[in-house]
């Protein structure tokens, strides 16, 4: 039997939340990436016989969620307060958000990227880092 617990992409937003302010956004979306990283350190010596050997370090976080621009709700104003340099919790949902799994990364805003196109829709995006200082990451049950 073939599996079919799959996630259209249609129902898996991304909410935001400015570091120390209480109103959520859930942003109109039309894609988003996450990266999971994690620091590498080279601890190879003549034991290992001319191979490499590597230990895990500190975990990171990288992503970018992209959007058409709405006029009606532009992004730079506060709610989302989409700006570079600001600081939050991403709720970055891979199941269908009435479930309520979304994996919560706390971030600060990269860069903020706006595309007008002649005879196509305008569009925006930004790009994240992982931020600790924002709040807690938290990885969703199954």
């Amino acid at each position: 039997m073939a599996n079919t617990n799959f996630v259209p992409g249609t129902v898996t937003p991304v909410s935001f939340q400015v570091f120390g302010q209480g109103i959520v956004s859930l942003l109109n979306i039309t894609g988003h990436s996450m990266d999971e990283m994690t620091q590498l350190f080279d601890v190879s010596n003549t034991g290992h016989g001319g191979r490499t050997a590597r230990l895990a370090g500190k975990g990171d976080h990288s992503g970018t969620v992209n959007a058409d621009f709405d006029l009606d709700a532009p992004p730079y104003l506060n709610p989302p307060n989409i700006r570079s340099g600001v600081s939050g919790i991403i709720l970055a949902y891979f199941s269908h958000y009435s479930l309520g799994r979304p994996m919560q990364i706390p971030v600060i805003i990269e860069k903020v990227h706006y595309e007008v196109s002649i005879g196509s829709q305008s569009k925006w995006s930004f790009d994240v880092k992982e931020n600790i200082i924002a709040g807690s990451f938290v990885m969703p049950a199954a």
